[in-house]
């Protein structure tokens, strides 16, 4: 069985992206590049694959030949930037919980990520892991390290520096950053992880300015969202990001997610489906919601979906249901729920 594609949530997309866009990098030419919309980024919670970040990252870095970006973007923001999951870590009483809630929640904001922490001699070592196709991803690496400090810099002060680094991509790093001046650096580990003394650990987190929202993060509602833990899940989540521009063939679906068409359509064979039939679940799905509202023409439903006329998304439409768009959302109007679909 093929391992699920990586995901990230777009709240950890748009927090990378952002400042990218504010040190006037060309953002639009970038996510073309990568092959993404970045309207997709407005659903803080929608899951997005994180090759695609991945990507973003190493071309604004090559673009504006800043080869320490994502440390430098790290600088600047904090782990409150990363919508619930940042906000709900960044909400606990102690370091030590602020490191336990993040292990403890990171699946479920990337995928492909993991944390836990090893311990050493008068204090633990916080490490994350993530899963990437290839080694180019020292931007989305150096984003997390900085994070990382900036959290431990919440209990210790802004002066506060890591005695050694370790970086999980490989190769030389140059970066005359101060969150990490002095530091002993080692590339090409299996993690990245920085050692934070035991005295630390229990110190209270320091609150976020009082502009900030004060609200509790809806974390409960927020997990649920469902959780990508297989392989047809992940291709799912990967064509609706695709779905509202209409570009859903496999050729771009396969490139964000970092693989190639043959081993998509080989893991979704092996799962007893193939992407056709995927293509058409979350076209329903997304059709079912957009045709309910009788504020949007069926015709646009159809263009978004990326149909070429309204006939032939009525045929299928028919083909779901039984019925056509216009009695559907009839239907729901009358009798307050959607009709039953046909089998």
């Amino acid at each position: 069985m093929a391992r699920p594609i990586s995901l990230i949530r777009a709240a950890g997309v748009a927090a990378f992206a952002a400042p990218v866009a504010e040190a006037g990098a060309p953002v639009d030419r970038l996510w073309d590049r990568v092959g993404i919309d970045p309207d997709v980024l407005l659903d803080a919670d929608r899951w997005v694959p994180l090759h695609a970040l991945i990507q973003f990252g190493e071309a604004a870095a090559a673009d504006l030949s800043v080869p320490d970006l994502g440390l430098r973007i790290a600088e600047r923001s904090a782990i409150e930037s990363l919508g619930v999951f940042g906000a709900t870590v960044r909400a606990q009483p102690t370091l030590k919980k602020a490191i336990e809630t993040a292990a403890l929640l990171v699946s479920s904001y990337d995928s492909g990520e993991r944390v836990w922490t090893v311990p050493e001699r008068d204090g633990v070592r916080v490490c994350r892991r993530v899963r990437s196709v290839d080694g180019s991803f020292r931007q989305a690496d150096l984003f997390t390290l900085g994070l990382m400090v900036g959290l431990v810099r919440s209990v210790a002060g802004p002066e506060w520096r890591p005695e050694s680094v370790e970086l999980q991509s490989p190769g030389v790093l140059a970066s005359e950053s101060e969150m990490i001046s002095g530091a002993r650096i080692t590339t090409g580990r299996p993690a990245t992880g920085i050692f934070v003394p035991r005295e630390l650990l229990h110190r209270p987190v320091r609150r976020v300015p009082a502009t900030a929202p004060p609200s509790r993060p809806p974390v409960d509602a927020w997990r649920e969202r469902p959780h990508v833990r297989d392989f047809v899940a992940s291709v799912r989540e990967a064509i609706s990001v695709f779905l509202d521009s209409g570009r859903v063939e496999i050729a771009a679906v396969s490139r964000v997610a970092g693989m190639s068409p043959r081993s998509v359509q080989r893991g979704l064979s092996a799962a007893g489906t193939s992407y056709a039939r995927l293509v058409d679940a979350v076209r329903m799905e997304k059709a079912l919601d957009l045709v309910e509202d009788p504020d949007v023409r069926i015709i646009d439903v159809a263009l978004s979906l990326g149909y070429s006329d309204q006939a032939h998304f009525t045929r299928a439409f028919r083909r779901w249901t039984s019925v056509t768009p216009l009695q559907y959302r009839t239907g729901v109007v009358a009798r307050g729920a959607a009709p039953a679909l046909s089998a």
